[in-house]
């Protein structure tokens, strides 16, 4: 008799399973393929675009976006975003598509006042398309699970804070965006991981620190700051180093510091701005004020708006974070005794005395990181926050004449105070001393000396190496008012740096 198997039903259920299995990872590798091919398709279309518009741009203005949102900054236009619709496609002569293969829509395009200057978005579907310049930043509503991918000048394309959305999108605007006025978070992607978010004046103040692009060639040993219209400033030329000279390889201050690796002050001694030198450390500011002028044309002490629209660019920089995110985290202080923010060398046979070697010599690669801080133009500067407090110039002008502050009423009664205390920014002027985030010692920034609260004919900026939590970038010693500081030129830790207008 012949028999008839048939499938069991737990085998019809391993079967019904295999089919199942196999069927998700065809779909899952299917969807994979489809993801990376429209990717590849937004990659070669910006690429193309981006060569199209930079080469109209040689000889022509660049046409408006579509959809434009009028970015302003208090008040005054900075840029225009929104799509680069089918008329500006054919302004430039691209006729091959310009849509989001999966959005069917433009791609979102950014252009600055002069109208010369582009940057281009797109939203991208993984994160492993992605180059260097991405912002791997994950946004939720129209755009969940999306990555964005910037092009062209680092301009600072807007979205909105939580949900990645371009501004252009955002109806309620009506056409304009003020970033000075905003209540809620925007973020500027600027590429390379290079962005922030913020709201009001934290946001006025980023911007500001970013908006200008007017760096100089500088002279050996300096180098170009982009200008700050907060603080007045066009682009300008800064040592990269605290002053020295061009011998100086042997520390021989005769002060009462004398073991803090620094050189002592020689009048008519040619200045250097120059890594591996020790530094000088036992000026005044009228001697230093001199110094600088016997470099040349436009040389003078820095002056507080210069060191300013520095800090502020630091501040902008997410690589200059502990978190490498603008805003989160503290900014790194360099040989500032702190081993958390900064760093500290131990005195010893084969190391540097207590407060370690001022330019760089530093066998100690953690310090040597974090004695620098990087500019937004992608210059670096050493020892603004630790190593020396360095003399600085109120005064605004090139000549460098001394300033007056006059009598600034500050709160509380303690000599220094974390700039983040009560009362310290109740007043707008103390904005103009700190940070664009109003943060303080625990964020880096550094501390305000007041003494008895006289403020007068000078002040010192950074702190010194032995500092500890004082120390930042935009530490301040308002207490320094003596016409002639006998503190300055006898303890050896206070020094200088040289700026220059082209």
């Amino acid at each position: 008799m012949n028999q008839k198997f048939g499938f069991t039903l737990v085998e019809l259920i391993v079967v019904i399973t295999i089919i199942g299995i196999l069927s998700t990872v065809g779909f899952v590798s299917y969807s994979n393929y489809l993801t990376g091919a429209r990717d590849s398709n937004r990659i070669s279309q910006v690429v193309k675009i981006s060569d199209s518009l930079q080469v109209y741009s040689t000889n022509k203005n660049l046409p408006i976006p579509d959809d434009s949102v009028n970015v302003l900054l208090s008040g005054s236009v900075i840029g225009y975003q929104g799509y680069l619709g089918s008329d500006a496609l054919e302004t430039i002569d691209y006729t091959n598509g310009g849509k989001d293969p999966k959005d069917d829509l433009f791609f979102t395009y950014y252009v600055d006042t002069s109208r010369r200057g582009f940057q281009l978005l797109s939203y991208f579907e993984e994160n492993s398309n992605l180059s260097s310049s991405v912002q791997n930043i994950t946004n939720a509503v129209d755009y969940s699970d999306r990555f964005l991918k910037l092009y062209g000048k680092k301009l600072g394309i807007v979205t909105q804070g939580e949900s990645n959305i371009p501004i252009q999108e955002i109806s309620s605007l009506g056409g304009q965006l003020d970033l000075a006025t905003s209540t809620i978070n925007y973020t500027l992607n600027f590429g390379n991981n290079d962005v922030f978010t913020a709201s009001g004046y934290t946001l006025y103040a980023l911007t500001n620190a970013r908006l200008g692009t007017d760096t100089p060639a500088c002279d050996v040993g300096f180098i170009g700051v982009p200008g700050n219209k907060e603080f007045n400033t066009s682009g300008f030329c800064v040592a990269q180093f605290e002053m020295s000279y061009a011998d100086a390889d042997t520390p021989n201050s005769v002060k009462s510091n004398s073991g803090s690796n620094s050189v002592a002050y020689i009048p008519g001694k040619k200045l250097v701005s120059k890594s591996g030198k020790y530094p000088i450390a036992d000026i005044s500011q009228e001697s230093a004020i001199r110094a600088c002028k016997t470099l040349g044309t436009g040389y003078h002490l820095i002056n507080d708006n210069e060191w300013m629209t520095i800090a502020r660019n630091i501040e902008s920089v997410g690589t200059n974070w502990s978190s490498g995110k603008v805003g989160q985290g503290f900014i790194y202080n360099g040989v500032s005794d702190d081993l958390t923010t900064g760093c500290g060398i131990t005195g010893g046979v084969t190391e540097p005395r207590v407060r370690g070697t001022r330019t760089g010599k530093i066998a100690n690669e953690l310090c040597n990181s974090r004695k620098s801080h990087s500019l937004s133009n992608g210059k670096t500067v050493w020892d603004m926050a630790g190593n020396l407090w360095e003399e600085v110039n109120k005064d605004s002008s090139v000549e460098g004449t001394n300033f007056n502050l006059g009598q600034t009423v500050m709160a509380g009664t303690s000599p220094s105070t974390s700039f983040d205390t009560d009362g310290i920014y109740d007043t707008a002027d103390m904005k103009k001393y700190g940070s664009a985030f109003l943060y303080g010692t625990a964020n880096g920034m550094g501390t305000v000396y007041r003494g008895d609260g006289i403020a007068g004919n000078r002040f010192m900026r950074g702190a010194t190496a032995s500092d500890r939590t004082f120390t930042g970038i935009y530490s301040i010693d308002f207490d320094r008012y003596t016409a002639l500081d006998s503190y300055n030129d006898s303890q050896g830790f206070v020094g200088f740096r040289c700026a220059q207008y082209k």
